[in-house]
């Protein structure tokens, strides 16, 4: 979108999830785990924002956790 600014290029200097949204944000199927809910992101300017993300994990040979599939975007607002 020509709008879109990239918000993850930004310097953000912490950022905190939230999975304790109604109903299972975590869910686990053998060697595979999903991460859906949101993420807080504070910038060098003391705002925060919200992004909506989804993670998936899975356990190598090892038995080491890996990210395999990550996608996180700035929620959808209808325009005014």
């Amino acid at each position: 979108m020509p709008d879109d600014k990239g918000f993850a290029l930004a310097p953000w200097l912490k950022c905190r999830y939230d999975n304790a949204i109604e109903g299972s944000n975590i869910q686990i199927y053998g060697d595979i785990a999903l991460a859906i809910g949101p993420v807080y992101l504070t910038g060098v300017d003391g705002k925060e924002i919200f992004v909506d993300k989804f993670f998936a994990f899975r356990k190598d040979s090892t038995g080491k956790l890996r990210l395999i599939v990550h996608q996180s975007a700035l929620p959808n607002e209808p325009k005014k």
